[in-house]
Order: structure tokens, then sequence, then C-alpha cells
């Protein structure tokens, strides 16, 4: 012993034996470490470097972690010394040991979370799964390989969830709303928008238009005549899809009033309109608005309507006038009235277009 302090051959702790125990000044060494499964330890053998675990019995279900020699961890299962857990991984699950998933990691450093099988579907690979208490309705969240969120609906691997979307609800978990992104990137809302959910955040433009044909005569029309689809039952005309919703608003912003046959003379015509079904007068009569008819009548916009040589119709605009509404449905309703004397072509077809800015 003369450069040790201290040497002692063998140290026996239960079933661990230390052999060739010495102490230099500030130094121990142990030469060996030997473990005695014959106290009922049971299980596979424990790879060398590593730490054995397992139950207060001291019983099977052993389990390793060990470092490699590049120094990186190895858990959660016995295998082969140093040999990393890649086909099953760090078990996790309910403190009844039921209801388990593993976690483990692929060559390629990517997360995997594997269902036991118990559990209600599949658990795509690279995801986190999110899903009630009782293991159902289950939802992955993942990112895609170039880097993008993929979320809410367990696909196969890597899969965007196109078809699904984000959930909004009350906190009763009803009057549900989806919100997604088509292929262009516009946000879509599901089911459709109403005044009370998310819709358009900024006003809309768009176009509503309508026609019909006058009796087939060439009957003149005197100033405040209205022209209509008959002399006996005529048609309601509708702008439809004015409304953004039923019941919505917006403003009429510009208008065209087109005929089919030429007026080289320009044509004085006054266009009325309804914000509910409004029946027009009998063809080449004396228009009629009553006081009744206040709570629908919208205003009206005045034409010129006039073709050149070249033309074979004929055209009037108006976009000075800011009609606003407010729809009893989603439609709007027009009457046409002559403003002055008019000698119509026989089976002549009015068509009228309206540009409307939808709130």
């Amino acid at each position: 012993m003369a450069n040790y302090i201290l040497q002692i051959p063998t140290i026996s702790l239960g079933n661990v034996s230390l052999g060739a125990v010495t102490i230099d000044p500030g130094v121990a060494h142990i030469g060996s470490v030997t473990l005695d499964t014959e106290g009922g330890a049971t299980g596979a053998a424990v790879p060398a470097r590593a730490v054995q675990v397992a139950g207060e019995d001291s019983g099977g279900d052993l389990k390793a972690l060990a470092v490699t020699t590049s120094g990186e961890l190895i858990t959660a299962n016995i295998q082969i010394d140093n040999t990393a857990v890649s086909t099953v991984g760090m078990t996790v699950g309910g403190t009844d040991g039921t209801n388990y998933q593993h976690l483990s990691v692929t060559n390629a450093g990517e997360l995997n979370i594997a269902g036991s099988g118990t559990t209600a579907n599949a658990v795509p690979a690279k995801a986190i799964m999110v899903g009630g208490s009782d293991g159902t309705d289950l939802i992955a969240m993942s990112v895609s390989p170039d880097g993008q969120p993929i979320i809410l609906g367990a696909q196969e691997d890597g899969q965007v969830a196109s078809q699904y979307g984000i959930m909004m609800c009350g906190t009763d978990g009803t009057l549900g709303q989806t919100l997604s992104c088509n292929s262009n990137g516009v946000l879509n809302v599901t089911p459709a928008a109403t005044e009370n959910v998310l819709g358009f955040t900024t006003a809309k433009l768009i176009a509503s238009s309508g026609e019909f044909t006058r009796p087939a005569d060439t009957t003149a029309y005197a100033s405040g005549d209205c022209v209509s689809s008959s002399t006996s039952a005529p048609a309601v005309q509708a702008l439809t899809n004015c409304a953004r919703v039923s019941g919505g608003s917006g403003w009429i912003v510009g208008m065209e009033l087109s005929k089919s046959t030429l007026s080289s003379t320009a044509v004085s015509f006054r266009v009325h309109l309804f914000n509910t079904s409004k029946t027009p007068t009998n063809d080449n009569s004396a228009l009629v608005l009553a006081y009744t008819d206040k709570e629908e009548y919208l205003g009206y916009a005045d034409f010129q309507v006039v073709g050149n040589s070249a033309f074979t119709a004929s055209f009037g605009f108006d976009n000075s006038s800011k009609i606003p509404f407010v729809s009893s449905g989603t439609s709007l309703w027009w009457v046409l009235e002559v403003r002055g004397s008019y000698t119509p072509g026989n089976a002549e077809t009015f068509y009228l277009k309206a540009k409307v800015l939808q709130n």
C-alpha cells in the first residue's frame, strides 16, 4: 500500500458488488461493478454503462437509461448496448397505465407520436394530437416540410388538412363557424356569413340586372305612362342579390338602361326603385304611386336613352345618383316610366343593370 491511503478488495451492498476499491489522496478508484440478479430481479439484463429502472419490488418490467459514446441519452427500453430506441421510444400514458402513446425520434431527427391502438384514432407522424378528455375527436397539429403549420384534421403524414379549418363557437359549443382558406389564400366562413357572424369586413361592389319585353305593338306613350310587360297582367321586375344577406343594406351607385331598338333622338325614361316586390302599372297606362308605397319606395334615376346611326340599340347611363337601401330580402324591384312622348318598337326589350355597393 505504498501509494494508497486505503485499499479494499471487495465491497458488497445488497445485490451490488464493488471490486478493488483503492483511494489515493483525494481520488477513489473502483475497479468493477457487479449486479447480482439472483435476489429476485427479473427481466432482461441491463446494458453496460446504463442505469436500471424497475418497480419497487425490484421485479420485472426493467427499463434502461444509458448514454452513447457520443454523449446522447438512450431511454426507455432494454436494447443491445448503445442501440438507440428508434422503434418504441418513451411511453406516456394515464395514471393507471392505460391509453398510452409512444414518443420517439426518427433517424432524420423528426418526432413521432404513435398511438397504442386503444385510443380513437391513429396519430399522424410528426404531429401533436389535441382531443377530448376521453381520447376521442382527436385533431392533429403538425408542421409541413417547408415549415408551414398544418392544423386541424387527422391526416396522413404531412398532408394539409384543407377540408377542415378552425372552429369558433359560443361558450356552450353551439353556433359554430369554420374558418379556412381556399387554394388562393382567401378566407372562407362556413356556414355562410350573416349580419351576426364573420363575413366581409369591407364594402363589395357587385352588378345586378333584369330585363323584360313590352307588348307587340307600336302604340305611342305619353309622358308619365308606365312601360311594362303586359297591358293587363304585367310581371314584377327584380334586381336579385343586391344585398349580401337577407335584410342587408347598401348603395346603388350607378345604373345603365338599354333598349333593343335604335332611337337617334334621346328618349327620356325614369327608373323607380323599391325594396319589396312592386307590381308595375299596366303597359301604356299612367304610372300610379300611392302613399302606401312610402315604406318601400327608395327613389328614382333619370336616363336619356339614345344611339347613333351605327347602333342597332339605344343606351342611357346614370352614374351620379347615390341611392341607399335596406332590403326586405336580398332583391330590389324596379318600374319604368316614360318622361316624354315616345313611340316604341314592336315587342321592344328593356334592360337595366345596377351597380351596387354592398354593406
